[in-house]
C-alpha cells in the first residue's frame, strides 16, 4: 500500500472512529434521560429556571392577547374600509344623476324621479354609517353605543343629527393607536366661505398709485371679474376717511355685478376679504376669491399685508349637501342642482380619504399582530429549552440516537472490512 493511500485510509478510519464515539456518545446521553424516570431535567430543582419560565409565560400570555386584541381591529378596520367603499359608491352614483338631472335635456318629471332615487340613496347611505358589529356602531368612535346618525326615514333630510348626545366624538384607541375610523368630515363639516385676511395690521395709506384685481366666486355659480381697481398715493385704508380703500373695492365689485360687499376692516386696523358679505352668499367649495397686483401699476398688496392668492370656502357635510340637492330636484332649480355638485365632489374626496385611512390603520394592525405572533414563537422556544423533558420525548430522542450509532457502526465495519488487508499492511 502506497503512502498517500495508508494516509487516506487513516484519514477516514479516523472520522468513521470520530463518528462512533460521539454517536456512542449521544446514545448514552439519551439512554440516562430514559433510564432517569418521568422527567429528566427536575426543573424544580432550580429556582432561577422556575422564575425565568414564569415570566416567559406571562410573556407569552401578554403577547396573544394583544394579538387577539389587534386580529379584532383589523376585521374592523376592514369592515369599515367595506362600508366607506359602499358611501362613495352611492355618492358616486348621485353625481352621475346630478349631472344627468343638470343637463338641458332634463325635464321636470326626469328630476321629480332623481329626487325618488336620491330619498333611497340618502337612507341607504346613512344605513351603511350605522354599520354594527357585536352591537357596536363601528363609526361612532369612543361612544361606540349611539347611533352614527340618528335619523328620521319619514323625513330624512331634516331629521338627522350626527352622534346625538355624543360627549366625545374622537376616534377610538387601542395600546396608543387610533382603532377606528369616524365620518367627522363627511358629517359634522361646517361649510365657511372664501376668506382671506391681512397678517398684520395694514398700512394707514396706500404708499404709491397701485392697482390690485379681484376674481370672485359667490358660490352659487357666479363670477365678478373687478379687473384692475386703481387705488391712487395717499387713499386712506379704511373710512370714516374718504376716499378709502374698503368702499373703492367694494364700489368696484358693486360695478361688475356683485351685490353686497367683498371686504371690510376685521379686526381693526385690519383688511379682510370675505365671501359672507356677498348678498345671498352660499358658503361652500365654490366660493373663492382670488387676489393680485394689478397688470400696469405698483402693488397695493404690501400695503394690505396680503400675498397674492386664490382661497376657498369649505363645502357643506353630506347630509345638508344631499337636501340642498333634495331641494333643488323638487323646485326643478337647475342652478341650485350644479351647486350641490360642487359640495358634493369635496364629500366624495372626504370618503375617499377616509377610506385610505382604514386601510393603513388596517394594515398598521395587522403588521403588529405578526411582530406579536413572531415574539409568541420565540418565546415558546425560549421557555421550552428550559422545561422538564416527558418520558415519550425521551424514548423518541433515545430511539433516534440508535439509529444514527447503527448505521455509523455499520459503515465503519464495512470500510474495515473491504480494506482489511491494506489495513494489516500498515
Amino acid at each position: 500500500m502506497t503512502g498517500i493511500g495508508r494516509v487516506g485510509f487513516m484519514q477516514r478510519m479516523t472520522s468513521i472512529k470520530e463518528q462512533v464515539l460521539l454517536s456512542q456518545g449521544t446514545y448514552v446521553e439519551d439512554s440516562l434521560k430514559l433510564n432517569s424516570g418521568n422527567k429528566i431535567l427536575r426543573i424544580s430543582d432550580n429556582p432561577a429556571a422556575v422564575k425565568k419560565i414564569n415570566e416567559y409565560s406571562g410573556s407569552i400570555l401578554e403577547a396573544k392577547e394583544k394579538s387577539s386584541v389587534k386580529s379584532t381591529v383589523e376585521s374592523l378596520l376592514s369592515i369599515s374600509e367595506t362600508a366607506i367603499s359602499d358611501i362613495k359608491k352611492i355618492l358616486d352614483d348621485i353625481k352621475t344623476d346630478t349631472l344627468s338631472a343638470s343637463n338641458a335635456t332634463a325635464n321636470d318629471a326626469d328630476r321629480e324621479a332623481y329626487a325618488d332615487v336620491l330619498l333611497a340613496s340618502t337612507e341607504n347611505l346613512f344605513r351603511l354609517a350605522n354599520s354594527k358589529v357585536n352591537g357596536q356602531f363601528i363609526f361612532s368612535g369612543k361612544q361606540s353605543d349611539k347611533k352614527t346618525i340618528d335619523f328620521n326615514p319619514d323625513n330624512l333630510f331634516f331629521q338627522n343629527q350626527y352622534l346625538e348626545g355624543a360627549t366625545d366624538q374622537g376616534p377610538r384607541e387601542v395600546y396608543g393607536t387610533n382603532s377606528s375610523i369616524t365620518l367627522d368630515d363627511l358629517f359634522n363639516s361646517t361649510a365657511s366661505p372664501a376668506i382671506i385676511s391681512s397678517k398684520s395690521a395694514a398700512n394707514a395709506t396706500i404708499t404709491s398709485n397701485s392697482d390690485i384685481r379681484l376674481v370672485i366666486e359667490d358660490g352659487n355659480g357666479n363670477v365678478f371679474d373687478t379687473g384692475n381697481i386703481n387705488l391712487p398715493a395717499g387713499t386712506a385704508m379704511f373710512p370714516p376717511a374718504l376716499p378709502n380703500v374698503v368702499g373703492i373695492i367694494n364700489a368696484s365689485a358693486n360695478a361688475v355685478g356683485l351685490v353686497g360687499n367683498i371686504t371690510k376692516e376685521n379686526p381693526v386696523g385690519f383688511l379682510e376679504f370675505n365671501t359672507s358679505l356677498i348678498t345671498g352668499n352660499k358658503s361652500n367649495k365654490s366660493a373663492a376669491i382670488s387676489i393680485g397686483n394689478g397688470t400696469t401699476l405698483g402693488s397695493a398688496l404690501n400695503d394690505f399685508k396680503i400675498t397674492a392668492h386664490k382661497t376657498n370656502g369649505e363645502s357643506q357635510n353630506i347630509q345638508n349637501t344631499l337636501a340642498e340637492l333634495y331641494k333643488a330636484y323638487v323646485a326643478n332649480d337647475v342652478v341650485g342642482i350644479k351647486t350641490a355638485m360642487v359640495d358634493l365632489d369635496a364629500n366624495v374626496s372626504r370618503a375617499i380619504n377616509k377610506q385610505t385611512l382604514a386601510g393603513e390603520l388596517k394594515n398598521k394592525f395587522e403588521e403588529s399582530r405578526i411582530q406579536d405572533e413572531d415574539q409568541i414563537d420565540s418565546l415558546k422556544l425560549r421557555k421550552s429549552s428550559l422545561e422538564d423533558i416527558p418520558t415519550a420525548e425521551a424514548i423518541v430522542n433515545a430511539n433516534k440516537s440508535k439509529l444514527v450509532l447503527d448505521n455509523v457502526l455499520r459503515n465503519a465495519s464495512s470500510l474495515a472490512s473491504a480494506n482489511i488487508f491494506n489495513f494489516l499492511s500498515f
